[in-house]
């Protein structure tokens, strides 16, 4: 997988999963990013570090920490 396939496919990650309310959503949410995970840890540092920038943007998104929008600018 390149690296814009995975930048790509963590941008559609829903990792604001723990604020449904539907424990359905919840459940295939958190698996869902436990998997994209492993796949990033199983590519390398550099998806690795693709995926843990954008989990702490979309987590700043609710606490208002100032933590800029990845791009795929940013792993080239």
């Amino acid at each position: 997988m390149t690296v814009q396939e995975f930048f790509d496919k963590v941008s559609r990650v829903d990792f604001l999963y723990s604020m449904s309310d539907d424990p359905r959503s919840f459940a295939q949410g958190k698996a869902r990013v436990a998997q994209v995970r492993e796949e990033a840890e199983s590519l390398g540092p550099v998806y690795t570090r693709i995926f843990n920038d954008r989990r702490a943007y979309m987590s700043s998104l609710v606490t208002g920490e100032d933590v800029a929008e990845p791009t795929l600018a940013d792993y080239s």
